[in-house]
């Protein structure tokens, strides 16, 4: 038999654990921010976690920036190493006329693709969303002078 006793506990419980999954450790005070230059452009990116720790990166949506992953940067930080850019164009990554740069989801993918050449990422997850999906399929795929680095994916 249920008794009102015994739906008091259980409620209880559920509240108690939401208390403790709301109250993780945030890192968001050791995000990082960083400028690279990648053939010409200057690329914008967020950095969080153990550099020695498995690698995540994480690419935006449209008309987005890696800003929006602020919230879930400071979560994932405590276990990984996380790169976030801006892509060309977006955020606080250079916009080149598009005379000089063409805006395009091969281009884009070239560019984070050697942007995380220069900073060593040789092995990662990706974390794709909206806009950072094409871009992240052609970095897999190796489409259009991509190195394919399937083979390297966590």
């Amino acid at each position: 038999m249920v008794t009102a006793s015994s739906h008091t506990a259980a409620a209880a419980s559920i509240i108690d654990h939401r208390v403790q999954t709301t109250s993780l450790e945030s890192t968001s005070a050791t995000t990082t921010y960083h400028r690279m230059t990648v053939d010409g452009v200057g690329v914008f990116y967020r950095e969080a976690g153990p550099k020695n720790a498995p690698a995540i990166v994480l690419l935006h949506g449209f008309p987005s920036s890696s800003r929006e992953f602020d919230t879930l940067i400071p979560l994932l930080a405590i276990r990984y190493h996380l790169i976030a850019p801006d892509f060309p164009g977006f955020g606080q990554s250079d916009g080149p006329p598009p005379s000089s740069y063409a805006y395009t989801f091969d281009n884009l993918a070239r560019t984070i693709n050697r942007l995380l050449e220069q900073l060593k990422i040789n092995r990662y997850t990706l974390y794709l969303h909206d806009y950072g999906g094409p871009v992240g399929f052609r970095i897999t795929s190796g489409n259009d002078g991509c190195v394919n680095i399937s083979h390297r994916l966590w």
